[in-house]
């Protein structure tokens, strides 16, 4: 008997897959344009936010500029208003007309100091005595002016509106902690005025908006897009406080939302100090953020050169390794059909050898699971061929040598090479039970990597 330690080639032919040439072609374009649309949104998004983030800056930086400028410029002109209730000359001569109301010639150089307090800047000064009644006044006072708005300063302070920004301030004139008199100014604001004009440079929309808190309302002077004072309300339709409403409430910062118009406007604000005022620069985000929309106009034709020339390079590089990836896979699949061929010859060789052979020939696996078996091995064994394939090979011997059996099996099956154990004398045991004394010879061998 000849067992053979090994497992079965298995010999079943199934198609070799093919590379297409055209589709990977096709898949790497798509790989390809893929990554070019990702790469190039991402760059736009990168390059949107980074531009948002500078005009958003920007625009808050201009805004504490003209907050700065108007509030620095409304405190100057009540500062000399103050400075003019303590002029020297003045005191003296309103003492003098407070004394002698009819004294002509005081009342006359009172009314000259008056008038070189316009030298200064005021457009109107006015002059009142300890009474209460009116010395003497230069200049023209604003007579019905549309909006007065009083100011958180000493005295009385107003910002009124009369075609332009004024600043009108009336301040006690005193005299060893008496009260002689009063003083009554009137000033444009040429600064403030500016930026009120040339928030135009910022864009069509821009508006500055300069206003007072009246009740749930505002009050606003007029803007570049509002030629009138208005009154509007101090939310939006969505109920959300508008920028004007922060800054009322005593914040500053920058935000995007609707404004009074219903529009969705970035808002830089900030309250005027503490006069009671806010101040808003605003701009619609349509306008604002068109630039950065607008390079897109830029960025795809861009990114489609980008692209046509990375897909002429892709054809050119590529096609070359496919078409040699395909007639490599090609040649390996031709060796692997001779090979499986050869080892399906060798197999049919060996079966037609071991069938015509006298001695009996049984293979099993090296689990000792039998797999074939020779005629002259199932005549000595007493099996039908259907019955001996699949079992434990080693119950062809008594059981009392099995434990030998599965030793010489498991040494045979060690072996890195074709090996062979000469043949020796063993007990074999029969299908139905009897023993008798054959002379075996185990040997494994290897075909196309595998033990055979």
């Amino acid at each position: 008997m000849t067992s053979t330690d090994t497992t079965r080639q298995n010999m079943s032919h199934s198609p070799h897959p093919k590379i297409h040439q055209p589709r990977i072609v096709q898949v790497a374009g798509i790989i390809l344009l893929v990554v070019t649309l990702l790469a190039g949104v991402t760059v736009f998004v990168v390059m949107q936010r980074h531009a948002e983030a500078l005009l958003s800056k920007s625009l808050q930086l201009s805004q504490q500029s003209r907050v700065q400028l108007t509030e620095t410029e409304i405190r100057a002109d009540f500062d000399r208003t103050v400075l003019i209730s303590t002029r020297p000359l003045l005191i003296d001569q309103l003492q003098l007309v407070n004394a002698r109301a009819d004294d002509t010639a005081a009342r006359s150089k009172l009314n000259m100091v008056a008038r070189s307090f316009l030298q200064a800047g005021l457009t109107a000064v006015a002059l009142y005595g300890k009474d209460g009644q009116e010395l003497t006044r230069a200049g023209v006072f604003a007579q019905q002016p549309e909006m007065v708005v009083p100011l958180n300063l000493p005295g009385h302070v107003q910002l009124l509106w009369d075609g332009q920004l004024l600043l009108r301030a009336v301040i006690e004139i005193k005299k060893e902690g008496r009260v002689i008199g009063k003083v009554m100014t009137e000033s444009s604001l040429p600064v403030t005025m500016g930026t009120l004009k040339d928030v135009r440079r910022l864009g069509e929309s821009a508006e500055q908006q300069l206003c007072r808190p009246l009740g749930l309302e505002m009050q606003c002077f007029p803007t570049t897009l509002t030629p009138r004072v208005f009154t509007a309300p101090q939310r939006s339709p969505d109920s959300d406080p508008l920028p004007m409403t922060r800054a009322f409430e005593g914040e500053t910062g920058f935000v995007i939302t609707q404004d009074y118009r219903d529009i969705e406007v970035a808002a830089a604000y900030a309250p005027l100090g503490d006069l009671g005022l806010g101040m808003s620069l605003e701009i619609d985000t349509a306008e604002l953020y068109a630039p950065v929309r607008q390079q897109l106009r830029f960025l795809i034709p861009l990114l489609a050169g980008v692209l046509i020339i990375a897909l002429l390079l892709l054809r050119w590089r590529l096609t070359p390794l496919v078409l040699r990836l395909v007639r490599a896979e090609a040649q390996a699949a031709q060796r692997t059909d001779e090979l499986r061929a050869s080892l399906r010859d060798s197999e049919m060789m060996n079966r037609s050898v071991t069938e015509g052979m006298v001695e009996g020939v049984i293979t099993s696996t090296t689990e000792d699971i039998v797999v074939e078996a020779n005629a002259a091995a199932l005549q000595l064994f007493g099996y039908e061929k259907s019955d001996l394939i699949g079992r434990d090979a080693s119950e062809l011997v008594p059981e009392r040598h099995r434990r030998q059996y599965k030793d010489t099996s498991a040494a045979l099956a060690a072996q890195p090479e074709a090996f062979r154990i000469p043949g020796r004398e063993v007990r074999s045991l029969r299908k139905d039970g009897s023993e008798f004394l054959t002379s075996t010879s185990f040997s494994a061998i290897h075909v196309g990597g595998r033990r055979l």
